[in-house]
């Protein structure tokens, strides 16, 4: 995690540090250089995804013409503090990579794809719940839930996890389905969990985590897949 950002001659900065914790709030009035803080971590996301200065500053555009990182706001002169002939960003770090945990990393990297300024249209991960704290789980969850209401990113996943059964919303429950094996058959079936007899009640009085846990979900496939 970033816990600091120091700014030396950059913009209308001649030598602050902001201290940054989980979740950092940045007040103050228009023009007073709040904005100037997101420049500067967009500089060094720059430098991170290798582009080149003039990129960084100026906007870098793809082979067809699309303009793939937008300029930092103001002209080349204007990064710079006024007289001063260079700048230096600096950031301080509480944990590298290299020693966090795999699922602190899993959820990194799944907040990271999610939010990127050009996400993909479709994502798919293998068991999302696997070494993720349910505390961070739910978070998780709701994140994608957002983003996948409010922008065209489509999420799908596998889980074994009661915990995030209980916790999806009603829009998410509508696409949750069981893949299930017939007795006596090499043959999987796939059965939306809303359209079995009595869900939406027994996930009211009970929850998904618990029907899930009791075996619920292939009792009521078999159910149905015998009809068919």
């Amino acid at each position: 995690m970033i816990t600091s950002l120091r700014l030396v001659d950059f913009k209308n900065f001649a030598d602050e540090t902001l201290r940054m914790g989980p979740f950092t709030v940045i007040v103050g009035a228009n023009a007073s250089g709040k904005s100037n803080v997101r420049d500067a971590l967009r500089f060094l996301h720059g430098i991170g995804r290798g582009y080149a200065l003039a990129d960084i500053v100026g906007g870098k555009y793809g082979v067809g013409g699309q303009l793939d990182w937008r300029p930092i706001r103001g002209a080349t002169n204007e990064i710079v503090r006024f007289l001063q002939g260079g700048f230096s960003l600096e950031i301080g770090l509480r944990v590298s990579a290299y020693s966090a945990s795999d699922g602190t990393l899993r959820f990194l990297a799944i907040l990271a794809a999610l939010l990127d300024e050009k996400p993909a249209p479709l994502y798919v991960f293998e068991e999302i719940d696997n070494g993720i704290h349910p505390l961070r789980l739910r978070l998780l969850l709701e994140l994608i839930e957002r983003q996948t209401a409010r922008n065209n990113v489509q999420v799908v996943t596998t889980t074994h996890s009661p915990e995030l059964l209980s916790m999806v919303g009603d829009r998410t429950f509508e696409n949750t389905s069981v893949i299930c094996r017939l007795p006596d058959s090499d043959n999987a079936i796939v059965r939306p969990i809303a359209e079995f007899p009595n869900a939406i009640e027994l996930r009211r009085s009970q929850s998904l985590g618990r029907l899930h846990a009791s075996g619920w979900f292939e009792d009521a496939a078999y159910f149905t897949g015998q009809d068919d």
